[in-house]
């Protein structure tokens, strides 16, 4: 009797199994959950002030070299319409862009003209200009970055007002472990195996960079020291006679535009100048050091193998 009772349970269970099996298929596919769309185009910019847009913005302008580098690393291609006389990359997609003056002359009605949603813009020369297209009606998102940390927040933000999250978090995140990377390489290094660094951005006035800027930072995140330090962002005077960088005696010099390191090996008075005598004077793309944008980290990289060879 027992024995048919069991038998008789294992069937009801059997045939619920089937039921519920040929139940599922019917049904059909499992229809996958559509990813939510981005709703909040807003963030606040460098001057603190919130910028919020109605909807992903279709019509970009950047007034910036460093601002279209990082518009375009979002991949907001199609989207910009206008940018400096100065924006020079990525060079095969600039060239298609309207330009709308210079960095520090941009033009109000060129601007206007192109009915933009948000414009990209950065602070100091351009303050005048950014407070006449806000009085005109037109949003624009300031954008600075003073160190490493800024630029990275900065970037999620500007991915997040254009409805480019995601591509930004992707960028920041690749852009972080390229340099913790090399802040792991040198985190041991002693003062004395620090070359003392001497950056030129120009050589007539010889201008260097304040010590409150990501130029600045460049030199430390790679294991130098600076061997000639002026505090202050760039409202200050930032250049300096020759000879007090033959007091300052660089191990290395860099010149972040388009000079030749001959021409400072045959300079008056340079020869005593470690760096001279040592042929370590080099010359990097002034463009990737001096723009606030993804391809500083490519300068990290060029002049971090530059004074530590050993390590990279």
């Amino acid at each position: 009797m027992k024995k048919i009772f069991w038998l008789t349970i294992c069937l009801i269970l059997g045939v619920l199994a089937l039921s519920f099996t040929i139940w599922n298929e019917q049904r059909g596919p499992k229809q996958e959950t559509p990813q939510a769309q981005q709703t909040d185009f807003s963030a606040v910019d460098s001057r603190g002030k919130e910028i919020i847009l109605e909807g992903k913005p279709q019509r970009i302008i950047s007034l910036a070299p460093a601002n279209t580098e990082i518009l375009f690393a979002l991949g907001l291609d199609e989207e910009i319409v206008g940018i400096t006389d100065y924006c020079n990359y990525p060079p095969e997609k600039v060239v298609k862009i309207e330009k709308i003056g210079g960095f520090s002359t941009p033009n109000i009605e060129k601007i206007v003209s192109l009915n933009p949603d948000i414009v990209f813009g950065t602070s100091g020369v351009q303050k005048q200009a950014v407070q006449r297209l806000e009085e005109l009606g037109i949003k624009v998102y300031v954008l600075e970055a003073e160190t490493m940390e800024n630029l990275l927040a900065e970037i999620e933000k500007v991915g997040k007002v254009t409805g480019k999250s995601q591509e930004a978090k992707n960028l920041t995140e690749s852009l972080k472990k390229r340099i913790e990377l090399i802040k792991t390489k040198v985190a041991n290094l002693s003062d004395e195996q620090k070359p003392k660094v001497f950056l030129e951005i120009w050589y007539d006035p010889i201008w260097i960079a304040p010590d409150r800027t990501l130029i600045y930072q460049v030199i430390e995140l790679v294991g130098g020291r600076h061997a000639i330090t002026i505090k202050g962002d760039w409202n200050q005077v930032t250049t300096i006679d020759p000879e007090s960088v033959i007091n300052a005696n660089p191990d290395v010099i860099f010149l972040a535009f388009e000079g030749s390191p001959e021409l400072i090996y045959k300079l008056p008075g340079w020869s005593n100048v470690s760096a001279v005598k040592n042929k370590q004077v080099f010359q990097i793309n002034g463009d990737i050091i001096s723009r606030t944008g993804p391809r500083i980290v490519d300068a990290l990289e060029q002049i971090a193998k530059i004074l530590h060879p050993g390590l990279f």
